[in-house]
């Protein structure tokens, strides 16, 4: 590697500056700084420690058996990959993935003002992209879907809250990705907006719910044909409000643990280098002074 990773779980320093910053869609969205510190980019994407590589594993499987589950129980083959489970459990199969080959293979740390590689891009996008998504499904389905005539299976469980939390304990415990405020323009607030779009469109093609009765509503508090100011209502809540503290959440959860490099280290290995080569090539001159 190529800095010494002198701090390795710090977290960084929030200023005003540093708000501004993470609240503007206008900056580097894969950047290595992470304000004035350096990101340690193996550590943080692609830990090779016993204790990670086996909660990656089982991260993966656990997902990968979740979405399974998920496709072999569901009956509305038409509409799964449009809603929001299918959407979620999608992205998160995506990124357990790219985490344990980054894992397998390892990463490069790269230098201040480098770009990390496009594996680690994808691998950064795929995290937060699931982790957002996943927290807007879990909660609607617990809020919105979930009542006393629901009955709790395997399949809706694993899907509406064990595929966060191994999302969660995987992205922030075995590795230490960094989410900024900034993906929400990027992520969170176009994923909303088709959220919201497709309880529209689902309900104007008279498909039937997949959750009720005789009814076309894929969530009952969106019903957009008998009570359209309160399902716009509920729309605008979803995509100005609990998207955006969705994203404030996972931010502030990704504060903590935060894996940095110190450069300080790489200058004083560096300097420490060239003083020994000094002092050899003093001693060498010496010597040959005296044997003249």
């Amino acid at each position: 590697m190529f800095y010494r990773s002198a701090y390795p779980e710090t977290t960084p320093d929030i200023t005003g500056n540093r708000i501004s910053v993470e609240l503007s869609p206008l900056t580097d969205w894969f950047a290595v700084e992470d304000g004035e510190r350096l990101l340690d980019v193996p550590g943080t994407f692609a830990s090779k420690s016993t204790f990670s590589v086996a909660l990656k594993i089982f991260a993966t499987s656990y997902t990968t058996f979740s979405f399974i589950l998920s496709l072999v129980s569901t009956e509305d083959w038409d509409i799964y990959f449009g809603g929001m489970t299918g959407i979620s459990l999608t992205l998160s199969v995506i990124y357990v993935w790219l985490s344990l080959t980054n894992s397998m293979k390892g990463v490069e740390q790269p230098r201040r003002l480098e770009k990390v590689s496009m594996w680690t891009r994808f691998q950064w996008f795929f995290f937060h992209f699931a982790l957002h998504v996943s927290f807007l499904s879990t909660s609607l389905w617990w809020t919105t879907v979930y009542d006393e005539n629901v009955k709790l299976t395997l399949e809706n469980v694993s899907v509406h809250g064990g595929t966060l939390l191994t999302l969660l304990l995987e992205g922030f415990l075995g590795n230490r990705i960094p989410i900024h405020w900034y993906y929400w323009w990027l992520t969170g607030l176009p994923m909303s907006v088709v959220f919201v779009g497709f309880t529209y469109l689902f309900t104007g093609l008279e498909m039937g719910s997949p959750d009720y009765e005789e009814s076309d509503l894929i969530y009952e508090y969106f019903d957009w044909k008998n009570d359209t100011m309160w399902a716009g209502i509920r729309s605008a809540i979803v995509v100005l409000v609990i998207s955006p503290l969705v994203q404030t959440l996972i931010f502030c959860l990704s504060l903590f643990g935060r894996r940095h490099v110190d450069e300080r280290a790489k200058w004083k290995s560096s300097h420490s280098m060239t003083q020994e080569q000094n002092r050899h090539t003093s001693s060498h001159e010496t010597s040959s002074e005296e044997a003249a």
